[in-house]
């Protein structure tokens, strides 16, 4: 799979560069009647960069990942017991989960356990200062799940809890920052069918808080505090043979602020702050509405899949920050809003699965997304006055965007 996100130049020179790629092999094995053995590995290449014109400042993080893991099933009717394994050859990660499964009479019930880490590396560059920036994201999260699948009405309900070990994951190269959400998902599922037609409905609520310490070397300097963090939409759908349409709206909302912050280690790029103490209080919202439509045709040796999605996105983005020296004099204090009248957004995708016979399958995809009618101000400025560029002048000269591109290519082969 190859995902190129985004990528910004001027004049040659790269300002964004997001993308990544990855290969994955896996071979199952029936090892009895009742059980399944699953083996595989992938390697993930994953590159971000962005580079800012004014201040000259480079952050860019790339990583190889080689990723080995193990699923087993084993089912004794009414029970289905499985557990997932992945493991990082040469990095901190890993993602364990267990769970059971109890089917009786079209009734379902799940129960799972997962822990996972991840962790994330990069570097900062600053003339002469350099130094690592670690991420480190740990939880512990239960599931369950239950459901009936009938002749003409199906529903499921799924409920996720998330608890962060809140271990402290120092860096001796500079900062590190421990990510953990504490929060709840919920989403279910109703769909009722008559004749050819079917009905569907669909909500999904994620909610999360969190406290993220900031720390430098073997010190605290910070926290970061996720008040609220909401994620909401509800879908609604009708399809017929080989077509689906449908319609969603939702909402998120988010606030972020940094109580107190000790930026002595950064004062050699930002000396305005030394001796101060940092504040952040920062919200942003956005609205959202989509259409989807979906076209699924199966022939004789193979089957295609049309999807294209409209969405209409609105919102603000505000944020506040300030410094303050002691006694109680403010150093810096800005504020930033951003409103987001309109962004239209049009993402399709096409899957095309070609069987060349029982023991071998190829299939290939692509996504596209595409932003168009983009209207986007800064609500912090009086309209009357032109905006600072992002790059100034005399840099600017022919910017190329590309990116919202992904591809894919997949191959089964089935032993006899």
């Amino acid at each position: 799979m190859y995902d190129h996100t985004l990528k910004v130049q001027a004049n040659d020179t790269t300002l964004v560069h997001l993308f990544n790629n990855y290969y994955f092999n896996e071979i199952g094995i029936p090892t009895t009647q009742s059980s399944f053995l699953k083996i595989f590995h992938y390697r993930k290449n994953n590159y971000t960069s962005f580079k800012d014109f004014k201040e000259i400042q480079q952050f860019y993080s790339k990583r190889i990942l080689h990723i080995v893991g193990v699923q087993y099933f084993f089912i004794k009717q009414p029970f289905t017991f499985y557990f997932n394994n992945l493991y990082g050859l040469n990095d901190q990660l890993y993602d364990n989960e267990i769970g059971v499964l109890f089917e009786y009479n079209r009734v379902f019930l799940n129960s799972t356990l997962k822990n996972q880490l991840t962790s994330r590396f990069g570097e900062y560059v600053y003339d002469t200062l350099s130094f690592n920036l670690q991420n480190h994201y740990k939880y512990s999260s239960p599931m369950f799940s239950l459901g009936f699948k009938g002749q003409k009405i199906d529903f499921e309900i799924h409920t996720k809890k998330k608890t962060p070990d809140l271990k402290r994951r120092y860096n001796q190269n500079g900062l590190s920052i421990n990510t953990g959400q504490t929060g709840s998902e919920f989403k279910s599922k109703v769909r009722y069918k008559v004749g050819d037609f079917s009905l569907w409905s669909k909500f999904y609520l994620h909610m999360d808080s969190t406290d993220v310490p900031f720390l430098w070397e073997q010190k605290k300097i910070g926290e970061l505090t996720a008040i609220d963090d909401t994620l909401s939409y509800f879908v609604t759908g009708i399809g017929k043979n080989k077509h689906q349409i449908e319609i969603g709206s939702g909402h998120w909302k988010g606030k972020i602020w940094i109580g107190q912050l000790f930026p002595s280690p950064f004062t050699s790029v930002w000396p305005i702050l030394a001796g101060t103490k940092y504040y952040l209080d920062s919200n942003s919202r956005f609205d959202f509405k989509s259409i989807l439509y979906s076209y699924q045709k199966q022939f004789s040796n193979y089957e295609s899949k049309i999807n294209c999605r409209i969405i209409n996105l609105s919102g603000s983005l505000f944020a506040e920050q300030w410094a303050i020296l002691f006694p109680f004099i403010t150093i810096i204090n800005d504020v930033g809003k951003i409103n987001i009248k309109k962004m239209d957004i049009i993402e399709s995708e096409i899957i095309i699965e070609k069987v060349f016979s029982k023991s071998f399958h190829l299939q290939t995809w692509i996504n596209l997304l595409l932003p168009i009618n983009i209207e986007i101000e800064d609500g912090a400025k009086d309209p009357s006055i032109p905006p600072d560029p992002i790059i100034p002048k005399e840099k600017q000269g022919d910017l190329d965007v590309t990116g919202g591109i992904r591809f894919g290519l997949s191959m089964k082969y089935y032993l006899k």
